[in-house]
C-alpha cells in the first residue's frame, strides 16, 4: 500500500510540475511583426491584441502630451509598398514618413519611428507613434527587454509607459528621456512591473521626438537576447495550489 500511495505522489508532482512549467513557457509575449494581412490590431495565437497608432489632436502642432487622450489615437494603415505600418500624416504633405512601425535589415529588427519637423507657411508638428498591447486574459503584467533610442544629430526621445483604461483615461506608468544611443531594461523599472490590468485595459508605449529638426526610433528587437515584450504574472491563487499539492504529495509519502 505504501509502494501504491508513493506511485501517485509521482504522479501528483508530475502533474503539478507539467502543468506550472508549460503554463509558465507561454507566459511572456515579445512584441510580435504582423502585416497587413493580419491586421490592426493583430490578435495573436494566446488572444492578446496588438495595435500600432498614430497620435493626432487636430493642432498645427501636435502637442507633446497628445498620449493622455485616447481620442488622439488613430490606428496607422498597412503600406505594402514600403512594408511597414504608417499614419495618416505620411501620406499627406507632411512627407517624412512618420510615424511607422516597421522591420528593418536582413535581421528582423522592429522600430517605431517619429519626427518633430516644421515647413514654411505649414507650422510645427510632431509625428508620434503608439504601440498598445490589450491582453486576452485580465491579471497583472509587466514590461520586459531592452529598449534603444536613436535619433539623428544627437536628438532626444521622449518615451512614455502607461495605462489605457477601458474608459479611455490614461494612469501614468513611468516617462523617461533618452538620449541618443541610450538603452534601458524595461524589467528593472519597478513602475513597470506587476501592472494590474482589468477587461478592457490595455498597455501602452508612446514616443515623440524631443528636439526640433530630429528623427527618432525605439528599436524594440535590437537585442536578439532581450526583446522588448509583455509577461503575464502568475496569480497567487495558481501558486496556492501548487503549494497545497505538494503539501499533499508530503502527506501521502508520510503515510
Amino acid at each position: 500500500m505504501a509502494m501504491r500511495r508513493w506511485s501517485l505522489a509521482c504522479v501528483a508532482a508530475a502533474f503539478l510540475t507539467a502543468t506550472s512549467l508549460a503554463w509558465a513557457d507561454n507566459m511572456t509575449w515579445d512584441v510580435p511583426w504582423w502585416t497587413g494581412a493580419d491586421g490592426n490590431a493583430y490578435t495573436d495565437a494566446d488572444g492578446n491584441k496588438w495595435s500600432v497608432y498614430e497620435l493626432m489632436d487636430g493642432n498645427a502642432v501636435t502637442a507633446a502630451d497628445a498620449y493622455l487622450n485616447f481620442s488622439n489615437y488613430y490606428l496607422m494603415e498597412w503600406d505594402a509598398s514600403k512594408n511597414r505600418w504608417e499614419g495618416e500624416a505620411s501620406e499627406a504633405a507632411r512627407t517624412r514618413s512618420m510615424p511607422f512601425f516597421r522591420t528593418t535589415g536582413t535581421v528582423l529588427n522592429l522600430n517605431l519611428g517619429s519626427v518633430y519637423t516644421g515647413a514654411a507657411g505649414q507650422g510645427n508638428w510632431r509625428l508620434s507613434p503608439a504601440l498598445v498591447f490589450e491582453p486576452g486574459v485580465t491579471g497583472h503584467y509587466c514590461w520586459k527587454g531592452t529598449l534603444r533610442a536613436t535619433a539623428d544629430n544627437d536628438g532626444n526621445t521622449n518615451v512614455h509607459f502607461g495605462v489605457i483604461t477601458a474608459a479611455g483615461s490614461w494612469v501614468a506608468l513611468h516617462d523617461v528621456l533618452m538620449a541618443n544611443q541610450s538603452s534601458i531594461d524595461l524589467g528593472a523599472i519597478e513602475s513597470l512591473q506587476n501592472i494590474s490590468l482589468g477587461a478592457g485595459d490595455r498597455l501602452a508605449m508612446t514616443m515623440d521626438t524631443a528636439s526640433y529638426g530630429r528623427n527618432s526610433y525605439l528599436w524594440l528587437w535590437d537585442n536578439a537576447d532581450a526583446k522588448v515584450g509583455i509577461t503575464l504574472v502568475p496569480e497567487p491563487s495558481s501558486l496556492v495550489m501548487v503549494l497545497f499539492g505538494w503539501t499533499a504529495i508530503r502527506k501521502l509519502r508520510r503515510a
